[in-house]
């Protein structure tokens, strides 16, 4: 099945979301890595460590992944690539994102954010940019992967013949 289209107006859908992050967030993160401070490591690690502690609570965890983001852009010193980030965050607010969070997201992909997280905050404490660029794409290209495996994978139970319980 195709990748559900964007929603009226000027709404984007969540993989168009997802495609965007990709490109801003990848370059943000390289910014960020040239001039990256202990403090903005260490926020970083601390928003890490929220999403953790709220593996089943969806609010905080997704509380702590934004801020996760959006302290990245900030951590660039350019307050507009912040509100850049911030932005596409509420953006998520389209409703088959919601969907799609509700039923798509699952403790495994949580586990594979995190790690990504991780990655992202190494090449940033190294100071690479080109590391943090590619650890910023692989990890919202990867989620985009997940949730469109999974979406292909919900299209198909829905429309496969139901036969339990029928007498021949």
């Amino acid at each position: 099945p195709a990748r559900p289209a964007a929603g009226e107006g000027d709404e984007a859908g969540p993989f168009a979301l997802l495609e965007a992050r990709a490109l801003i967030e990848g370059e943000i993160a390289a910014r960020a890595a040239r001039s990256i401070r202990a403090r903005a490591i260490a926020r970083l690690e601390a928003a890490i460590g929220r999403m953790r502690e709220g593996e089943g609570d969806f609010a905080r965890r997704d509380d702590a992944d934004r801020e996760f983001h959006v302290a990245i852009a900030q951590a660039t010193g350019n307050s507009a690539l912040a509100d850049v980030v911030a932005r596409l965050w509420r953006e998520r607010s389209h409703p088959m994102w919601r969907w799609m969070e509700a039923h798509l997201h699952t403790t495994a992909l949580h586990r594979m954010t995190l790690r990504d997280h991780e990655a992202i905050v190494a090449a940033l404490a190294q100071r690479d940019p080109d590391a943090a660029r590619a650890a910023m794409q692989r990890h919202l290209r990867r989620v985009a992967r997940e949730f469109q495996r999974r979406w292909d994978a919900s299209a198909t139970a829905a429309h496969k013949p139901r036969t339990a319980g029928r007498r021949r």
